[in-house]
């Protein structure tokens, strides 16, 4: 709604005639807020090399350097700097740079960078650099980078996006790094986050399979070959305890030739023993190296070797000593002085992946 509203008041005001006239360039205006200013009340028409808004300008264009103590709207094109406490505007296209505590907008192409405390919008191509603490905008098609606390938003284009939570693209051709990342489709890329839905060029596959500490076993694989993200689940019944945990992982999966492939995986399980949640740490880590033989186009067997690493608390919430150990075999142990073991040893899983 923030966005919708800066938008269109900016184009609004500032939508330039076809047949208007050549506008008026001056090389120095002072404004306190328009039109108590030296430009007046044909501020809009004027452009300057350097602007001073004490409060709040709107002034035609900019070739140089502006500075507003609440905010700078320009009219058409900018070229050079714009800086302000609270909000920059550029109706037309900007070549240079946009600083502002809270907001800032180019309605045309932006060719350079913003940083914003909020948001930053490019209402066509993106050529450079966004950063901003909330979310940045590209409309249309971009080559640059995105930085924001929350969200980026690119339509199209090569651009590499940064956000603490989501980012979107239509097409992917860099890198998308954050919590959720979106892409129809991926050409020359790679998203790494926790959740990475890409449609075409991503990669989505399921896997059964049993091993050593868990006898089933299902994985769900979500994102591009170059990076995926792992959910796993597994299940055993050993020494007359139930024994099931949760992980999540990440994989980079390569083509060997033929009908074959190798992929690379790290995974950390929570597990637990005989009871829903077990208390304190009780983490397994693999190491997996997957060997998969294309049976089908979507049906592969796969063969794979682990390392596994656990670690236990072998103390209650009251100090107690209790046996949590779910290995079921170990080349190497050690227990530390504060109740925590750690054990290693080999593993094979063999399954199905569709």
């Amino acid at each position: 709604m923030f966005l919708a509203f800066i938008m269109p008041a900016n184009t609004g005001l500032y939508a330039q005639d076809e047949q208007q006239t050549e506008m008026k360039w001056r090389p120095v205006q002072v404004t306190f807020i328009t039109p108590v200013g030296t430009n007046g009340l044909g501020s809009r028409d004027i452009g300057n090399d350097f602007s001073l808004n004490i409060l709040f300008g709107m002034n035609g264009g900019l070739r140089g350097a502006e500075f507003s103590g609440l905010g700078g709207m320009l009219k058409g094109d900018m070229k050079g700097a714009q800086f302000a406490g609270l909000l920059n505007t550029a109706g037309g296209n900007v070549k240079g740079f946009q600083a502002a505590g809270l907001v800032n907008v180019a309605a045309g192409t932006l060719n350079g960078a913003q940083a914003a405390g909020l948001v930053n919008v490019s209402g066509k191509e993106l050529k450079g650099f966004q950063a901003a603490g909330l979310v940045n905008v590209a409309a249309d098609s971009s080559k640059g980078c995105q930085v924001a606390g929350l969200a980026n938003v690119a339509v199209d284009g090569k651009v590499s996006q940064i956000a603490g939570l989501f980012n979107y693209t239509k097409r992917l051709n860099g890198v998308q790094i954050g919590l959720f990342n979106v892409a129809d489709t991926v050409e020359h890329g790679v998203p790494i986050g926790l959740f990475s839905i890409v449609g075409r060029g991503g990669y989505h596959a399921f896997g059964i399979s049993g091993n050593e500490t868990f006898y089933g076993n299902a994985s769900f694989m979500l994102g591009v070959k170059k990076f995926y993200n792992i959910f796993t689940t597994g299940i055993a019944f050993r020494d007359e305890k139930i024994i099931w945990g949760w992980g999540l992982g990440f994989g980079t999966q390569v083509r060997l030739g033929g009908r074959s492939d190798l992929s690379i995986e790290g995974l950390c399980y929570q597990v637990n023993v005989d009871e829903w949640f077990t208390h304190g740490p009780n983490l397994l880590g693999k190491l997996n190296l997957s060997f998969a033989w294309h049976l089908a186009p979507h049906l592969a067997l796969t063969v794979t070797p682990s390392w596994n690493v656990t670690v236990s608390d072998m103390l209650d919430e009251y100090g107690e000593h209790q046996d949590n150990t779910f290995a079921p075999y170990s080349v190497y142990d050690y227990d530390f002085d504060n109740g925590m073991r750690l054990e290693m040893y080999p593993g094979l899983a063999i399954g199905i992946r569709i």
